[in-house]
């Protein structure tokens, strides 16, 4: 569920509605917060889920989604290329709590025309720093070399 959004000066954007309920499975924003629930909760979610095609891009193989996720954990953060809306590219990284678990993911999204190879480098990094800021706020303390 988004429940911020800061809108882009751009005339071409993304429409986030505050409060819409999304699949875990699909962007940045989701497989974020998915790759890194404890790994029994994975399973269920994969086994109980019906993972639906929003796109030519959306991962609905169990098997590949929980390979992109274990590749999420590695690299600490979520790209996703039109797996929920065509054309728009999501990156996200996820939110931890005081206990260490994840509760949310801090996300940048747009059109992929305008996110290019150099911004993606770019958000990236902005957007692990931020992610990484904010759960430390919240009482997080790193067991891992994450970030």
């Amino acid at each position: 569920m988004s429940v911020e959004k800061v809108e882009s000066s751009n005339d071409v954007r993304r429409v986030i509605k505050l409060g819409e309920r999304l699949p875990l499975y699909t962007g940045g924003s989701g497989n974020a917060i998915l790759a890194y629930l404890p790994d029994e909760e994975i399973k269920r979610f994969i086994k109980e889920e019906k993972l639906i095609s929003y796109t030519s891009n959306t991962i609905t193989d169990p098997e590949k989604l929980l390979q992109n996720l274990k590749e999420i954990r590695k690299k600490g953060y979520a790209i996703a290329i039109g797996e929920r809306v065509p054309d728009a590219t999501t990156i996200g990284a996820p939110i931890f709590d005081f206990t260490s678990k994840v509760i949310a993911s801090l996300t940048i999204s747009g059109p992929s025309e305008c996110i290019t190879e150099e911004k993606i480098t770019e958000f990236v990094s902005l957007i692990k720093e931020a992610a990484m800021k904010i759960s430390v706020s919240l009482g997080y303390e790193s067991k891992s070399k994450l970030y």
